[in-house]
Order: structure tokens, then sequence, then C-alpha cells
């Protein structure tokens, strides 16, 4: 085992790892390492690193298309290719299903009961596949 030592607001800490943790990062070595963020979410702790690699220049005969594709939350996908053609969809449907478990939440979390607790969770695990599935079918779809 090892351990990371971390720069904090109340001074540096150091946190142990397992050897596969430290195996993994040895893949990054060719990487030039940026900014780091640790979050903490559930009770488990999340350690996110940037990385940038410098890579050969892309010849540009060996492309065959070139698309551009923005994100967003009105449009949720904004593409457009080479030939002048533009996918625009729409984010009304997800900005509603979104708003709809806001309120749901926003209800549940006034009660305050312990069945309103365990609702909550039920509610937060089915949004996050629902948005898991939403961004699955538009990567598809690309």
């Amino acid at each position: 085992t090892g351990e990371y030592s971390i720069a904090t607001q109340q001074g540096r800490i150091k946190v142990p790892c397992d050897q596969s943790n430290l195996d993994y990062l040895q893949k990054f070595s060719d990487y030039k390492l940026g900014e780091a963020e640790l979050l903490e979410r559930k009770g488990k702790w999340y350690l996110y690193i940037s990385a940038s690699k410098d890579i050969e220049s892309v010849d540009a005969n060996q492309m065959k298309h070139v698309v551009g594709i923005d994100r967003g939350l009105r449009q949720l996908i904004t593409a457009y290719d080479e030939k002048g053609q533009t996918l625009f969809v729409s984010g009304q449907d997800v900005i509603k299903k979104r708003r709809h478990f806001k309120s749901l939440r926003s209800e549940l979390q006034s009660k305050n009961t312990k069945s309103s607790k365990k609702r909550l969770k039920k509610i937060e695990k089915r949004e996050n596949r629902w948005m898991a599935d939403v961004n699955h079918q538009l990567s598809k779809a690309l």
C-alpha cells in the first residue's frame, strides 16, 4: 500500500491507498497531470485528476468525416458535418422531466419523515438511471 499526499485548506494530509490505485496511475506516467479535485459522495471519496498528453499531428488526408458537436440544455445536441447538414435535438422533454423530479424532491424533503427519505433515495437512483440512458441514446445516435 502507498499513500497520497493532498494539500487541503487545513494543511497537508496523507491518505492511504491500495496498490491497485498506484498501478493504475502508472498507466498515465507519460501524461501531464493538472488540477485535482477531492469529492465525497454518499460516504465514498473520489479524487478527480485532469491530465493531458501531446499527440502526433493528425494527417488531414486520413480523416473521412468532420463533425462538430455541441452539448447544451435547451438543445441537448447540435451537430454539424462537412456536408452542411445540421442536427438539433431539443431538450424540452428532458427539462420537463427534470422539473418533475425537482418538485417531487422538494415535496418529499419538506415532509422529512423516514419513509420520505427512503423515497428520495429511490427517486434519485431512478433519475440517475434515466439521465444516463438519455445520454447513452444520444451518444449512440451520433
